[in-house]
């Protein structure tokens, strides 16, 4: 059920307890990694996740700002993450955007998913700015 909540691609499911865990592999994969924690990303760092539900999920994606801004029809928005790496799909919004441990049991919340800039560059929203108040 969509609120009124700020403009941020997200919603809030109700109805059970998910708990702590984010989807990862493909998009028909049952498996989970518990998230363990959440913090800054790193520019030029190059293994970052993101898990959609379109294209599953896509490691290998490499910080290039956390000051960057991006456009699209909605209005423009800063400062958010600008990563590069393997292309988000329509669908792929609000999808986590994270890093493995270094043991890979745990994953650690970076940001959302929140638009594609032509064929390379995807931009997240920080963690901070992700979290929804109830």
């Amino acid at each position: 059920m969509r609120g009124p909540i700020p403009p941020f691609d997200m919603e809030l499911i109700g109805g059970k307890s998910y708990g702590s865990f984010i989807f990862v592999g493909g998009t028909n994969s049952s498996s989970a990694k518990h998230v363990n924690g959440a913090g800054d990303p790193i520019v030029g760092f190059n293994n970052y996740c993101r898990s959609g539900q379109t294209s599953g999920e896509q490691c290998g994606e490499t910080v290039q700002s956390v000051d960057a801004q991006v456009c699209t029809q909605t209005g423009c928005k800063s400062p958010v993450i600008s990563y590069t790496g393997p292309v988000s799909q329509p669908g792929d919004s609000g999808a986590p955007f994270y890093v493995y441990s270094g043991d890979g049991t745990n994953v650690f919340i970076r940001g959302m998913n929140i638009a594609v800039g032509g064929s390379t560059s995807r931009a997240a929203r920080d963690w901070r700015r992700s979290r929804v108040s109830r």
